[in-house]
């Protein structure tokens, strides 16, 4: 049986004020139950506890299908189509980046950037992490796995390491369109919990 619930993490009070909005928002909108992450990592920074947790949160969810969403989003729209498109067969929904071609990774370390192009070695879509549809089954257990152990090289921003573990385990991916992260379905406020 499928059972279905919208996750956040939250780290930091900038992050826990937001993700308050983010889930009232979400609450006008569906009765799915609700989960915030927020471990208990000691001195690690907000930005590096946030990325570990979002990089192993599969394992700390209960439900099969899961709304993944940043802690500065907010809900506007109906989110069933996403859910609808997990029950297609899809394993992640999602949005392509705003940043592409020449402004590909320009947030990842220079190193980091470097690395993941010659591994990939080519030019990828840049995928937006703030808001995902899993739908849990191996590939995606594997690759959350495979996504933690990527940003674990680096323990930095998240995309690249997305990008190369999807090269090593491939997923039925399916891009959605820019209302759903950033737009009148999802709202993203980008950079709202940053420092």
């Amino acid at each position: 049986m499928k059972t279905r619930g919208i996750v956040w993490v939250v780290y930091g009070d900038k992050a826990a004020m937001e993700a308050r909005l983010s889930r009232e928002s979400a609450r006008n909108m569906s009765d799915l139950p609700h989960v915030v992450i927020t471990q208990d990592f000691g001195a690690v920074d907000s930005k590096i506890a946030s990325r570990f947790a979002k990089t192993t949160m599969l394992r700390d969810v209960p439900f099969t299908q899961v709304l993944y969403l940043d802690a500065d989003t907010r809900v506007n729209g109906d989110i069933q189509h996403g859910f609808d498109m997990l029950d297609d067969g899809w394993d992640v929904v999602m949005t392509a980046s705003n940043s592409q071609d020449t402004d590909l990774m320009w947030h990842l370390k220079d190193e980091e950037a470097e690395a993941t192009l010659k591994e990939l070695a080519y030019l990828p879509l840049a995928l937006q992490c703030g808001v995902m549809f899993v739908n849990r089954n191996q590939r995606t257990e594997q690759f959350w796995a495979t996504w933690h152990d990527e940003w674990m090289r680096y323990c930095d921003e998240d995309q690249g390491a997305f990008l190369r573990a999807l090269k090593r385990v491939p997923l039925k991916l399916w891009v959605l369109g820019r209302p759903w992260n950033g737009g009148a379905v999802i709202e993203h406020r980008f950079g709202m919990v940053r420092s």
